[in-house]
């Protein structure tokens, strides 16, 4: 047990034999070695308690759950064990850079008023030998006006300050599929936000992963985000009645089918105008960022269905959004 250690890495596990080792190898190769790595297997019935067997570095901690609890229970044990100030995340089948946590440390380090921290990330697919830059907002007021829509944050990719979580008893809650997003927006009433503007991860993306989903699965975890999502926006004082809430998330949510017909583009044009007209008395500036990020979503919504809005209101922020998603695959063009 490392009672002082600067980073405490959590990692669970669940038959991941095909990746396990690459991501293990990529943490214990970090250019920081002050960390303990706590590894929770999820009660796997694959190789992978033989690949753990096989690791000796006396940084891993290993602990096992006799059955199959889940990744809510496995991470939530995982926090109880973590004793580092910091904690971060790593995902089974992802890799971490050489420098990723020596960055994160030392960006916590310099931004005291950080709570929680990501980065960039390199998306990749073996099946496709696609890969895409995932690029997040890095600025605090950015990020709360992000997750008006999702999650603000790659999870394997974060850094936590521990005592945020402590002094507030925070923990993943079960929601399912939507854990991550719901502990970052408690997290984000009591620290700031920052995502640091540089890939510090590799992202997996493959038939296997916890992002391959059939229908019914994607049906549950899309109430809960719209869940997640009324439940942040109440702390700004806005609230939607269940209809309301529907069709709120069914526009913004990508994942989920919109259908486009003049009465829902009505309906959400109402939705969408009130929430904006509400934010804007509270904070003008604020209401801004929120109205960017909306545009992308609607030219997104529109541009797959080759069509233009019925509404002013939704147009203005189509042609907006057009103009901001060109300028975004201009930036990202020159990151890559």
């Amino acid at each position: 047990m490392m009672n002082n250690c600067k980073i405490s890495v959590l990692m669970t596990v669940y038959n991941g034999e095909l990746y396990l080792g690459e991501a293990i190898d990529s943490i214990l190769s970090q250019t920081f070695g002050d960390f303990e790595f706590i590894i929770v297997n999820d009660g796997s019935t694959d190789a992978t308690s033989k690949i753990l067997d096989s690791y000796t570095d006396k940084r891993i901690r290993r602990v096992d759950n006799t059955e199959n609890m889940k990744l809510v229970y496995s991470l939530n044990r995982g926090l109880s064990l973590c004793n580092g100030k910091y904690i971060v995340r790593m995902d089974a089948d992802d890799i971490a850079l050489p420098e990723r946590l020596q960055v994160q440390f030392d960006f916590m380090e310099s931004c005291p008023e950080v709570g929680i921290c990501g980065s960039y990330v390199k998306s990749f697919c073996e099946e496709t030998k696609k890969t895409k830059l995932l690029v997040f907002p890095t600025d605090d007021s950015w990020i709360r006006a992000f997750a008006f829509f999702q999650s603000p944050f790659i999870h394997p990719s974060v850094i936590l300050r521990r005592e945020i979580l402590i002094n507030n008893n925070l923990s993943y809650p079960n929601y399912y599929r939507a854990e991550d997003y719901a502990l970052w927006t408690e997290m984000l009433k009591y620290t700031k936000g920052a995502n640091i503007p540089h890939v510090l991860l590799d992202y997996r993306k493959h038939k296997a992963s916890e992002s391959a989903l059939g229908e019914k699965q994607k049906t549950i975890m899309n109430e809960t985000i719209g869940k997640i999502e009324a439940e942040y926006i109440a702390d700004y004082g806005f609230y939607f009645d269940s209809e309301e809430l529907l069709v709120y998330a069914q526009f913004v949510n990508r994942s989920i089918r919109y259908n486009p017909t003049a009465r829902n583009q009505r309906v959400v044009t109402d939705i969408l105008q009130r929430l904006l007209e509400h934010l804007k008395k509270r904070n003008k500036s604020f209401s801004k960022k929120v109205k960017r990020y909306l545009s992308e979503i609607c030219f997104y919504r529109f541009f797959i269905y080759r069509k233009f809005p019925v509404t002013l209101f939704l147009l203005n922020l189509y042609i907006r959004g057009a103009l901001v998603y060109s300028e975004k695959m201009l930036k990202r063009k020159t990151n890559e």
